[in-house]
């Protein structure tokens, strides 16, 4: 009797051992099917895992959201997830993927079609935390924004003396592809960084508008991927730029050469009409860290620079 019922516990065994290795297979073969299809540069890192292998991909969150869906035994247990390996590895951490997919796909939307705020504050806390040392996301009074959109995310200096600066995002931000909500938000952690550094101390009376396009031109250059400092941070040089929508990517390249064409464009101003603001400029170019260490090498002759042909859309 004990020698059947023991017979008996093994083939029992051997069955749920059969059954468990068929689903591990089953199960790596989609992953691997999901992961190889990440080499594919014209496909984004979201995916629908309702219907496959093959697997539906996205750019944006909202595209899969508004087609991923499930049916059958399927319906609660499939939707929206981020790809097992995103094209660009520093996005691979597992804290940012892990609370982006739970606040961007799980949580609650608004009758906008947004998520709730507090999700939102979620995943920007996480990709400042996680990818922007030594910054915190405790370091900003981070507020989002709706309506018509001039900007996806700006920094703004404090009003006094020990308050945070604010972080305003616009909601729109979150509805782009991971790699450019997490690139656009290190454009402003630049722009932090240039305020702690505090060098600007050149009188500025007729070339403000100049050296805020040379602010604007070190986080462009950054988010490029081109010319940079070596900044203090898990990302470091942006690579990023690689893992972006062919639109997103454009805007960009068009963003930089247009800070690039402003730059040159008061450059040439003060040649042809004002002189005494070129002297004021270079005293500024000389003590801005990016200028004086990046800029000014790369443009010995920076003094006969000419503007040439304003970019389209691209404001003086």
């Amino acid at each position: 009797m004990n020698v059947l019922k023991i017979k008996d516990f093994a083939k029992v065994l051997i069955v749920i051992l059969v059954v468990v290795g068929f689903f591990f297979i089953l199960f790596n073969i989609q992953i691997n099917t999901v992961m190889g299809q990440s080499s594919n540069n014209n496909d984004g890192d979201i995916i629908c895992n309702c219907k496959g292998p093959p697997y539906q991909r996205y750019w944006t969150p909202g595209g899969c959201m508004r087609n991923c869906r499930g049916g059958g035994l399927r319906r609660s247990s499939c939707g929206c997830i981020l790809s097992p390996r995103m094209k660009c590895n520093v996005l691979n951490d597992k804290v940012f993927k892990q609370m982006y997919m739970f606040h961007i796909f799980r949580g609650h939307i608004t009758r906008e079609g947004y998520p709730v705020d507090s999700s939102l504050l979620t995943v920007a806390s996480t990709i400042i935390n996680q990818f922007y040392q030594p910054f915190k996301s405790t370091d900003f009074h981070i507020v989002f924004e709706s309506g018509e959109r001039s900007f996806w995310a700006k920094i703004e200096e404090p009003t006094s003396r020990g308050a945070k600066p604010f972080l305003r995002i616009h909601r729109n931000l979150f509805l782009m592809s991971p790699a450019f909500l997490v690139q656009a938000i290190g454009h402003e952690m630049i722009h932090a960084i240039q305020m702690e550094r505090g060098e600007s101390k050149t009188q500025l009376h007729g070339i403000q508008k100049t050296t805020e396009a040379f602010l604007e031109l070190e986080a462009s250059y950054w988010e490029a991927g081109t010319i940079y400092l070596e900044y203090d941070w898990k990302i470091g040089p942006n690579e990023l730029i690689e893992c972006l929508s062919a639109d997103e990517m454009k805007s960009v390249k068009n963003i930089l050469e247009c800070r690039k064409w402003q730059v040159r464009n008061w450059i040439e101003i003060f040649n042809d009409l004002r002189p005494g603001n070129l002297n004021r400029l270079e005293k500024w170019l000389k003590q801005n860290h990016w200028t004086r260490h990046v800029w000014l090498p790369n443009h010995p002759n920076w003094k006969k620079l000419k503007a040439g042909n304003q970019p389209e859309g691209c404001d003086q």
